[in-house]
């Protein structure tokens, strides 16, 4: 393989609500090794859940990711709590996640404010490598995200639904009792 390490220039945005802002595309070959961001979502904690991540892989037409960026790094309900893991850290103010995510023919990511309020100075930067080509056996990366509120007393639970070759690697999962 013929990989040339390529660090996406870093950049700052404000997002409008519904803007919607293309973080990064490529053409051709490659994987992405790192995406870090930061936001002073701790001013309102909404943000990391109104933030609303997809990417598409090789010109698909759905996006192979679509989550809250909060969930996506484990900030769970939008809340900033330090955490160190080998592909997720909360860790000094920044969000950092470490998956492989390989690609093909291009890829495409994008950042939308679902939330009814403006983003300010939304920082973020992704480390990649271009390739010639992409080795055939290598997967492709997939989050999605799903919320039961409320969960139905005594019905499981589904955590993910998924068809094909490929790995589990995780999730996360939260609850919240409304009992009192």
């Amino acid at each position: 393989r013929n990989a040339d390490y390529k660090r996406f220039a870093q950049k700052c945005v404000d997002l409008e609500p519904g803007e919607k802002h293309t973080m990064v595309t490529v053409d051709g070959a490659g994987m992405f090794v790192r995406f870090w961001f930061t936001v002073p979502a701790f001013l309102r904690p909404r943000t990391l859940r109104e933030l609303v991540i997809r990417m598409w892989w090789d010109g698909e037409d759905t996006p192979s990711v679509e989550v809250p960026l909060g969930d996506l790094v484990g900030a769970y309900y939008g809340r900033y709590r330090q955490m160190k893991s080998r592909y997720i850290n909360i860790v000094s103010g920044g969000f950092n996640f470490n998956f492989p995510m390989p690609f093909g023919k291009g890829a495409r990511i994008e950042l939308t404010n679902e939330g009814p309020k403006r983003v300010n100075n939304f920082f973020y930067a992704f480390n990649y490598f271009e390739w010639d080509e992409c080795p055939d056996d290598l997967g492709r990366f997939h989050a999605s995200w799903r919320r039961e509120n409320p969960t139905v007393h005594g019905e499981p639970t589904v955590v993910c639904e998924a068809e094909g070759r490929g790995h589990f690697v995780g999730c996360i999962f939260y609850t919240q009792n409304t009992d009192t």
